[in-house]
């Protein structure tokens, strides 16, 4: 997590000085979503699009697991009476993924191509519901020991796999 820490400090101090042109801004995301779990993210605004970047996390006991997300937008359709961006969305991102256990480590790469749009409740804040797929471009897993019940584990490789997805998102414009 140190090191998604400081992406995440190096990405905001790398786009801090880009709020000064016109029809741009920079927002800051929270939200939920598969493969994005609980997230925070940054976008960063030109015109029509955006690039954002978000490091989410889910809690459970027994398993550390992480999420970074590199995602493009482009807004089309449609206006909103408290902003120029226009309210319907299509994203492509990748995202990586690892879950590690006392036993083993698995990591991922999704690419993640969705369709949303965004519900402008002020010039400030909306939310934005998106859904698509998430396509497993790579997994690989590294055993640490063997676990407590391994005698009835089975090695799938859902490299290739097409799952949905689904994201629902609060954002913050500066």
């Amino acid at each position: 997590m140190k090191k998604a820490f400081l992406g995440i400090l190096f990405l905001v101090f790398l786009f801090s000085g880009t709020r000064a042109y016109p029809q741009q801004g920079i927002n800051v995301t929270a939200g939920i979503g598969l493969p994005e779990l609980i997230n925070l993210g940054l976008r960063v605004q030109f015109n029509q699009t955006q690039l954002g970047f978000s490091v989410g996390t889910f809690p459970d006991p027994v398993e550390d697991i992480y999420s970074l997300a590199a995602d493009y937008y482009y807004h089309f359709g449609g206006s909103s009476e408290f902003t120029d961006l226009r309210p319907w969305f299509f994203k492509a991102g990748l995202e990586y993924s690892k879950s590690e256990t006392e036993w083993e480590e698995v990591s991922y790469l999704f690419l993640v191509p969705r369709v949303g749009r965004e519900f402008n409740i002020s010039e400030r804040f909306a939310i934005a519901l998106e859904a698509g797929i998430f396509v497993i471009l790579s997994e690989k897993e590294k055993e640490k020991r063997d676990s407590p019940e391994s005698i009835w584990n089975f090695e799938f490789d859902f490299t290739g796999s097409v799952l949905p997805a689904a994201g629902l998102n609060l954002i913050y414009r500066f």
